[in-house]
Order: C-alpha cells, then structure tokens, then sequence
C-alpha cells in the first residue's frame, strides 16, 4: 500500500541492473505486463482501501489475468481524467466582500471555489484576505498558505451551528407576521415582497423541522400579509387554480400562477411601469443542504465589521 508506482520501475530497473554479474542461466528479466500488473494492482488497492474494501487474503488469491486486465483499464481511464482535469483553464471567480449580511452569497461563490479546489489539486486558489470582521481570527489561521479547503471547513464549523440556525428561523418566523404588502412603492414592490417572504422560509427550514414550513403554510403566510385589494382578489383566484393542480405543485408554482395574474392586470390597465414582474421559474426554497451550500449553512448577519475575502 505505501509502494508508489515509481517504487516499482526502480525495483525492476535495478534488478535488471544486477543481471549483469549473473550467469546467463541465472538472469531473471521482468517483462512489460509484470509492471503493467504491479500498478493497476497497486492502484487499485488504495482505491479500495479509501473506502475500507480491501480484498481478503482469498480474494487476493483468486485474481486472475482478466481481473488484473480490467484494473489497468481502470487506471488508464484514472490517469486520463486527471491529465484532462490538469489541462482545463479555470475561470475566475471573484468572492464578494464578507459583509455582516450577504453570508449567503459569500458561501454560495466560497463554495464554487472551493470545488474548484478539490477537483484540480494543481490549481490550488490562494486567497488573500482582509483581517477584520467575522471569522477573521480564523482567515488568519491559513493565510498565506494554500489551504482553502481547511479554511471552508473552519468556516462551517464556526458558523454552520444549530444555536445560530434556530435563532434565526425564530427571528424569521418573526419577521414574517411583520411583513406585508400594500401595493407597489417605489423601493418595495411586489418581487420585494416575495424575495422577503422567500428568505425567511428559507431560515425556517435551516432551523430545523421544528420550523420547516409546508406549501400550504407558506401560501397561507404569504396571502395573510396581503393588504392590497388587487392582490387579495388574485390570490384568490390562484388559490383555487392551484388547487385543482393534480401534479407536482409547490410554493413556487402558486406564485408563478400569483404573478401571471398580476402582470396581466396591470397590462390591461395600461401599467407600463412593472416591467421588472417575471415569473419566478426556479427558487431554491431553502432546507438543509440547498444546493448553492452544500450543507447547512448560516451566519453572517449581526455583529463585526466586514472581511473581504476574494480569489487571485
């Protein structure tokens, strides 16, 4: 398990090497296929070994010819990959200052470079970053080196608790009898609205089961912070069209329907100042593990200054 494949070439090199003081009856020559074999073999137990499946002393035994020919077509395919990996040009990716209330969006691009990380070890991002704010003492712990994944996983573990997490559904179940809608203003609209109501679902799910929300419950809260008598009378009307959905429907279906309605409403009257009303097609509504995170992550708003973290 600890002999490398360059291990290998030099054994057989020097034994070849010692040929020489040999009688010709007595060399011994390793062909090609002895190391071809030695290397898938070899790659093939590390491979097992990450994910605790070592062959057994029987299972060993029993390789045969075929097997080892699958191994090496294994690793060929292996070595492929990574020289293809090794020869992609990465894009670069800017993370957005660290800020007391965009933990969110700060995690989503971390993240993404993260990956790029893990799945190009070569290209290892170097981070340099401000000494402020939140998780500075922990930024600090890793700078100048390479270790953004270790940074990642710091910044999880500090943030990414349970404490914090219900603090916030609590606080967003909060905000949610505060929230309400009483028409377009002008730096309140409609979308507003809805990106507020959006969110503080999103925190609930993030605080566990205890405050996870269902569709019909997200669809009641959003109708009762209505206050507007065009809206009502839509809500309405799209209530009972989404109920009559047989399919797959969800919070989101309901607000596409909500929104349609709306836009054509004011098209009719002649509203030519809602341009900005789009259907919203795809909105990640939270729970544990959405995908722009991975996992169950929160934290960022509340005290400190701000630390700004982006990618050379």
């Amino acid at each position: 398990m600890t002999i490398s494949e360059e291990d290998i070439d030099r054994f057989i090199s020097q034994f070849h090497s010692s040929n020489s003081g040999r009688a010709a009856a007595q060399r011994i020559v390793y062909g090609p296929a002895l190391a071809a074999n030695l290397k898938a073999l070899s790659f093939t137990l590390k491979g097992r070994a990450s994910c605790n499946a070592l062959y057994d002393a029987a299972g060993l035994a029993a390789l045969d010819q075929a097997q080892l020919a699958l191994m090496q077509t294994y690793r060929d395919q292996a070595l492929q990959e990574k020289e293809n990996d090794d020869a992609v040009t990465l894009p670069e990716i800017d993370v957005p200052k660290f800020t007391t209330d965009n933990y969110d969006d700060f995690m989503a691009t971390f993240l993404t470079v993260i990956s790029q990380e893990v799945q190009n070890s070569k290209k290892t991002p170097r981070l340099s970053i401000g000494t402020t704010g939140h998780g500075a003492n922990l930024v600090k712990q890793f700078q100048p080196r390479y270790q953004g994944f270790q940074l990642h996983f710091a910044f999880v573990n500090h943030f990414a608790n349970d404490t914090y997490l219900q603090n916030k559904a609590a606080q967003a179940a909060t905000d949610l009898t505060k929230l309400n809608y009483s028409g377009d203003k002008e730096h309140f609209k409609m979308e507003d609205y809805y990106n507020r109501m959006t969110q503080c679902f999103n925190d609930l799910a993030n605080g566990g089961a205890q405050y996870t929300l269902n569709d019909h419950q997200k669809i009641q809260a959003f109708s009762w912070g209505l206050k507007n008598a065009t809206a009502v009378r839509y809500h309405v009307d799209t209530k009972q069209a989404w109920d009559a959905i047989q399919g797959p429907k969800d919070f989101d279906t309901y607000y596409n329907l909500f929104s349609s309605k709306l836009q054509q409403y004011r098209t009719l009257i002649g509203d030519g100042s809602h341009t900005d009303n789009r259907r919203i097609n795809n909105v990640d509504t939270g729970g544990r593990g959405r995908s722009r995170r991975g996992g169950r992550f929160g934290r960022g708003g509340g005290r400190g200054r701000s630390c700004e973290v982006e990618v050379i």
